[in-house]
């Protein structure tokens, strides 16, 4: 899910902060998850930050919707449903209101790996 987002829309991954708030998910050890970005290369040239919104808003990194992130982009997930075999939640890259994209996701283990369903909900602003 989170290299779909990456991978869509590839013009919102500028600056190098790629923040993600895994907060929403429910996972049991999300800082399992976070730690396995911060190792992949896919994802080197960035400062991982696994931080909110909010927060990134209260450290002055995002001053308004207008203006947006200017150093990154954020990735969050919402309503997330987990079971052994499959993972749904609403998702989205965030850059600005004007750069943004948002997809409700689904994930299923298949075969020994998790295979992506086609997205619903698909938006770019």
């Amino acid at each position: 899910m989170i290299d779909w987002l990456y991978q869509t829309d590839s013009g919102l991954n500028g600056g190098h902060i790629f923040a993600i708030d895994l907060t929403q998910t429910g996972l049991p050890d999300p800082d399992s998850l976070f730690n396995a970005l911060k190792s992949d290369p896919r994802y080197a040239q960035h400062e991982l930050m696994d931080t909110t919104r909010e927060k990134l808003t209260d450290a002055g990194l995002i001053k308004d919707i207008g203006s947006g992130f200017q150093n990154g982009f954020l990735i969050e997930f919402s309503n997330a449903s987990i079971t052994p075999d499959k993972v749904t939640a609403k998702a989205s890259k965030w850059v600005s209101g004007l750069g943004a994209i948002y997809a409700t996701l689904t994930a299923r283990w298949q075969g020994g790996a998790w295979i992506l369903d086609e997205p619903e909900d698909f938006a770019i602003a």
